[in-house]
């Protein structure tokens, strides 16, 4: 299993929303990741994403791109 802090950053305020998120593949996260994004408060906002483990953050980062 893979874990990563997933914070949406308000662009109009210094607010953020957080959740962590735990996953196995590709489509597990960009499940949870979908997940996330629905529940944001923010109607503009960015991700700034975080993960202990510097080979999960380049995986996740190019499955973002994809």
């Amino acid at each position: 299993m893979m874990n990563a802090t997933l914070t949406a950053c308000d662009k109009d305020s210094s607010a953020g929303y957080v959740e962590t998120v735990e996953f196995s593949d590709k489509d597990s996260f960009l499940q949870r990741y979908n997940g996330f994004k629905e529940n944001v408060p923010f109607s503009r906002w960015y991700l700034d994403f975080e993960s202990e483990d510097a080979n999960t953050e380049t995986l996740v980062e190019s499955w973002l791109e994809d």
